[in-house]
């Protein structure tokens, strides 16, 4: 019989779940990471194989995100321990 914490251990190590729970930590804690500023005007819809996809604001905000790309990626992977983003989508 195997103990309830070694099963829930192994259900987390697997890639789908652990995607899941990054996910879901980036999209509880986005004012945090991306800063308040930002949140405001962008959030996050997805992440799929690596890419990030925002719904911003407008065309004004997209363009200044735009340049922010790089910090915004590094934000985001320091703060959830890994290398889960390694690009951004803007949507409208």
């Amino acid at each position: 019989m195997h103990a309830l914490s070694a099963l829930i251990g192994a259900w987390r190590e697997r890639d789908e779940v652990r995607i899941s729970l990054r996910e879901a930590d980036l999209f509880s804690r986005w004012s945090e990471i991306a800063g308040a500023p930002v949140a405001e005007h962008a959030e996050p819809v997805r992440i799929e194989h690596g890419r990030l996809t925002l719904q911003v604001e407008d065309s004004a905000w997209r363009h200044q995100l735009l340049y922010m790309r790089r910090e915004l990626i590094g934000r985001i992977n320091g703060a959830l321990g890994e290398k889960t983003v390694r690009e951004i989508k803007f949507t409208a």
